[in-house]
């Protein structure tokens, strides 16, 4: 006993010397992203490891923030790369293998969708699908959910200030220093997996260009939502509103067709981005023809780096790879991810410990509370306290299990399944502690 206290102790006190606390002005959401253990500096990585400068190795469940499902340094990707490498890094004219690729991901997509753009990254291409969403509808609204994210840029850094908020209508707060207020006047914050957002957007109906949505949040990664976002495909079509898929996160990772595939929803726009660049930068904007055809009538879409062909040269491989072994590939995701779910929760359930771990298929979460929750509202009131939270991880990290600041938990096919029963031994040890 008196060990563990010591260690404990040890622990708090790394903590505290980290845990700054900052006056956050105007009543804005702070995001905190501290931790309680020193930066890791990271050397190299392979397959579903991490290497620190100090030769540490460390099982990855951070992957590239969910981008890397064949796991580091994947042969089919190294070999893209070299061989892209010879043909050029950069043209800034229309390339082959631009249109290679934009067939290619349209072919995995529900074929409701008729066109695509390219950018870098999940932001660029939420900013270009509300662009495109408001040209299209003629209106200036945007509506986002709480709990949700949809990158870094001013129009979407709209956080629920929780003490002026309730559970079906949540107050607008911004997430970051350094953005007028007057932004909230252009973003309608919907509570998640409420029935009262469906009663917002018909009552914004009139201003609303489009509804986006994580349709599984990295905040509150649930599988029992399809009811959910059927709910929201209708009314939203009932009121001529777009519905636009933020799938940066779900894009391949849940299946070739995402999460539209995954629920049996067709969205008017969808966002693609991490896991469709192999690793490298690259995200798109898939849509409905009408919508896309805008681009051709004034819609501005470009970008030296947009479409470049080195990332396209590589995304076209790994999509290529993908469609060939789609059936081991996404069978494995799958299967590993229930295993690591299943072990944690019987676990947890076992020993009467308040932790549960959710998600769908390979996006998972820990979730510091053994109560129901609907969002991340909820969560956050119910778990236990971040202070506890943020020991835990520390101590996975120690452990050699490297997590995100974010705290959402990818696996790859580079984990088998005897490093998935490692990482599930991990975890409940440590909660057992």
């Amino acid at each position: 006993m008196s060990d563990r206290l010591s260690f404990t102790e040890e622990i708090k006190h790394r903590y505290a010397q980290h845990n700054v606390s900052v006056r956050n002005p105007k009543g804005r959401i702070r995001n905190e992203s501290f931790e309680p253990y020193s930066k890791i500096y990271v050397k190299s990585a392979h397959g579903p490891f991490l290497f620190g400068v100090d030769d540490q190795r460390y099982i990855d469940l951070v992957l590239g923030g969910g981008s890397l499902l064949l796991g580091h340094g994947a042969q089919v990707v190294v070999d893209a790369a070299r061989s892209a490498l010879e043909l050029g890094t950069i043209f800034v004219q229309p390339h082959l293998v631009g249109e290679q690729l934009a067939e290619a991901i349209l072919n995995c997509l529900p074929n409701h969708l008729g066109g695509i753009t390219f950018c870098n990254s999940g932001t660029e291409a939420t900013i270009r699908a509300i662009r495109l969403a408001r040209a299209f509808t003629g209106k200036d609204k945007i509506a986002i959910f709480s709990g949700g994210w949809h990158g870094s840029h001013d129009y979407v850094l709209i956080g629920e200030e929780y003490g002026k908020s309730n559970e079906g209508a949540p107050y607008p707060a911004l997430a970051s220093a350094g953005i007028p207020e007057s932004i909230k006047d252009f973003c309608l914050l919907l509570p998640y997996n409420h029935d009262s957002a469906f009663d917002m957007i018909e009552q914004y109906r009139d201003q609303l260009a489009i509804v986006l949505v994580e349709p599984v949040q990295g905040s509150n990664p649930r599988d029992d939502i399809a009811s959910f976002l059927t709910q929201l495909r209708s009314i939203t079509k009932k009121n001529s509103v777009l519905l636009g898929f933020d799938e940066i996160i779900t894009g391949f990772r849940l299946g070739l067709g995402g999460a539209q595939e995954h629920f049996g929803i067709d969205a008017d726009l969808v966002m693609l981005g991490k896991a469709v660049g192999g690793g490298f930068p690259l995200a798109a904007v898939a849509g409905r023809a009408k919508i896309m055809d805008m681009i051709k009538d004034g819609v501005f879409m470009g970008g030296t780096f947009s479409a470049n062909p080195f990332a396209c040269s590589i995304s076209l491989a790994l999509i290529r790879y993908l469609q060939k072994n789609e059936g081991d590939i996404y069978s494995l995701l799958e299967a590993n991810g229930r295993l690591l779910k299943d072990t944690v929760n019987s676990f947890c359930q076992a020993n009467s410990i308040p932790v549960r771990m959710w998600g769908t298929k390979s996006f998972l979460r820990l979730i510091f509370t053994d109560q129901p929750i609907k969002s991340r509202r909820d969560r956050d009131e119910k778990e236990l306290p971040q202070s506890i939270q943020k020991l835990f991880y520390s101590e996975l990290a120690n452990r050699g299990i490297m997590t995100s600041s974010n705290r959402i938990l990818f696996l790859s096919t580079a984990h088998d399944i005897a490093m998935v029963e490692e990482i599930a031994h991990s975890i409940t040890k440590l909660l057992s502690e």
